[in-house]
């Protein structure tokens, strides 16, 4: 009996309630027009103006369009091969060594208690400079070691070691 007079009570509570329709969380046209036209404005996209032609742009530095030295140096030997044409020698060091595989001494020896390199007709001591023509131009290497079997060149900073070769250089 408890239970019929709470649900009855809680039903005339209820009912003394007024019903109302549900509002609408949407605004009508005439409120929303101005929204709507501030929205329009602030997305549309800015008139950008033309940047001046002596700008330099950071992304682009001078030569940028250029290739790169050792792609350039990279397609010639590309091309040499497939031409079976000798590559010319890019580096000191590539320099000295074409340089170096042309030079045959008969050998070396001691005189007055000093290793010299013998030539043809010419005796080098450590230490000396010599003038090597090589495709037209002309270099300046130094000797700067002799062994019982090897000699070491020197061109620029670019050194190298070659073996004396006895059987071949006559």
């Amino acid at each position: 009996m408890n239970h019929r007079l709470l649900l009855l009570l809680s039903l005339g509570a209820l009912s003394s309630v007024p019903l109302q329709a549900a509002g609408s969380d949407i605004l009508p046209p005439s409120r929303r027009k101005a929204t709507v036209e501030l929205a329009g404005t602030l997305s549309a996209a800015p008139v950008l103006q033309p940047l001046p032609a002596e700008l330099k742009s950071p992304f682009t530095p001078p030569g940028f369009d250029q290739p790169d030295p050792a792609e350039l140096a990279a397609r010639a030997a590309a091309l040499a091969a497939a031409n079976n044409q000798p590559t010319k020698p890019t580096s000191d060091r590539d320099l000295l060594s074409t340089i170096s595989d042309k030079l045959t001494p008969s050998g070396s020896a001691f005189v007055s208690g000093e290793q010299v390199l013998l030539f043809p007709g010419k005796k080098l001591r450590k230490g000396d400079k010599f003038i090597i023509t090589y495709d037209g131009r002309d270099f300046e290497l130094e000797l700067t070691d002799i062994q019982r079997t090897t000699f070491s060149l020197r061109l620029n900073r670019a050194e190298i070691t070659r073996p004396i070769k006895l059987g071949k250089n006559q």
